[in-house]
Formats: C-alpha cells, structure tokens, sequence
C-alpha cells in the first residue's frame, strides 16, 4: 500500500471515522426516540447510538440509521452533562445502497457537513438521512 499513492481508504474506513471519537473515552448513557425498521414481522431499533466524553471535555454521539429507503426523526435524550449549545456534526450517507470509493472515486462516499441540529424542550433533534451515520460533537 506504501508504494501506491492512489489508493485511498475504503467506504467501510470512513464509516469507522465517524466512530473513532469514541475510542479512549467515558461512555455516557443515552437515550433516543425514533421509529423501528420493520419487515414483515420483524423489527429492530432504526437508529442506534453511541454517547462518550473524550479526555478534551468534548461528547460527541454517533447515530447510525439502517432503513435503507426512508430519512428518520430523531429525539436524543442528551447524555449527563450535555446543556443545550452549539452543535456541530458530519453525516456520511449515499445516493445508492451499494454506492462505494473507487481508485477512480475516492471520495464517492465521505463525510459531509451535516446541517439541521436543534435543541427543542431539553432534546436534541434532527432528521437522518436513510443509510447514514452521522458525528455530533459539543465542546
């Protein structure tokens, strides 16, 4: 891989990258209102989420959201110590369930600015795109 200045990281990487802020950090407790992904009868939580502190002071939270189709409402219950503030965040999604970087396309799929973060009676909202996981961050 040293030798080939072209090859770029993979799709699956940059998903890893929205994760990465969480490693060497304090786990909080969070809690989310959104729909189930159903089919037939089977259903499992459509968002899921990861909640840390780093070392910085910093929390950020990662949702992901596994409906392949259709965008979703989200309400997160803020962990401890989270107040109500300036949030940014990054979203990593695609047009195509099967979209993917190529040596071509390296950047085909890669986070992007994610817009729309408003804090309502004590909650964070916000609406996630289908396929996506999406980084928020509050320092």
């Amino acid at each position: 891989m040293k030798g080939n200045a072209r090859l770029q990281s993979p799709s699956n990487q940059k998903a890893f990258e929205m994760y990465k802020v969480h490693h060497d950090a304090v786990t909080l407790a969070c809690t989310i209102g959104a729909n189930d992904y159903c089919l037939g009868e089977d259903a499992i939580p459509a968002i899921g989420v990861s909640a840390s502190r780093g070392r910085d002071g910093t929390i950020h939270l990662t949702l992901s959201h596994c409906h392949h189709a259709d965008g979703a409402g989200v309400a997160i219950v803020p962990p401890k110590g989270m107040v109500a503030g300036r949030l940014a965040g990054r979203v990593l999604t695609a047009n195509a369930m099967d979209a993917h970087n190529t040596l071509d396309q390296p950047n085909k799929v890669a986070p992007a600015p994610f817009h729309g973060l408003q804090w309502r009676e004590g909650r964070v909202v916000c609406e996630l795109p289908p396929r996506s996981v999406a980084v928020l961050e509050q320092s």
